[in-house]
């Protein structure tokens, strides 16, 4: 027919079975994964103009290809989202994301893997895996950095316990002046280099 796609607002929702996303000349704004035992694989690079919100099953950027994949908005994985050695970009530079938990958010059921791309987060992270278990909610054995920008809209970079992050990149802390590193819970995170950039702040 004659009708056009309008990418600029709305919710696409992924219910399964197993399928791939290709998207040509196109954003999607706000997008849900919930499709329990099943992979919804992305075939080419993808931004999502809004939130990403993986409630159940997996998203994939394709273990061939890792594409990339960009999320402007607030993304929430309670499901799984493999990584493979894609370029990860979350959030908005300049935006405060006014979910405390921040632009990345990785809860205890959820699972974020990557492998030698970089990660990098606009407006905090928080992961609420276990500080027994390093490493349960967010792994990467590739090298691929994490890289925080920014902070929340309350001005933290994580929200309360923040635990179950272990990578064999660094984890790099670059965030707004007036950001703080909340502790409330404690933080566990293993990595191979630690580090704080002040950048002449």
């Amino acid at each position: 027919d004659d009708s056009t796609f309008d990418d600029s607002n709305g919710l696409v929702v992924y219910t399964g079975p197993n399928a791939d996303s290709y998207l040509a000349g196109h954003t999607l704004h706000d997008v849900t994964i919930n499709t329990s035992g099943n992979t919804i694989d992305i075939t080419n690079g993808h931004t999502f103009n809004g939130d990403l919100t993986i409630t159940a099953g997996t998203l994939d950027t394709k273990s061939s290809e890792s594409n990339p994949l960009t999320v402007k908005g607030a993304t929430k994985i309670t499901g799984t989202l493999t990584g493979n050695n894609s370029v990860f970009s979350f959030g908005t530079n300049g935006v405060h994301t006014p979910v405390e938990a921040g632009s990345l958010w990785v809860e205890a059921a959820g699972s974020f893997t990557f492998g030698s791309g970089d990660v990098t987060i606009y407006g905090g992270i928080t992961a609420k895996g276990t500080a027994t278990t390093p490493g349960n909610t967010v792994t990467s054995t590739g090298g691929g950095d994490i890289i925080i920008k920014g902070r929340t809209n309350n001005g933290f970079m994580n929200s309360h316990g923040h635990h179950g992050v272990n990578i064999t990149g660094d984890y790099i802390i670059d965030f707004d002046t007036n950001a703080i590193f909340d502790n409330r819970g404690g933080t566990t995170i293993q990595c191979g280099t630690f580090i704080i950039k002040h950048d002449g702040r």
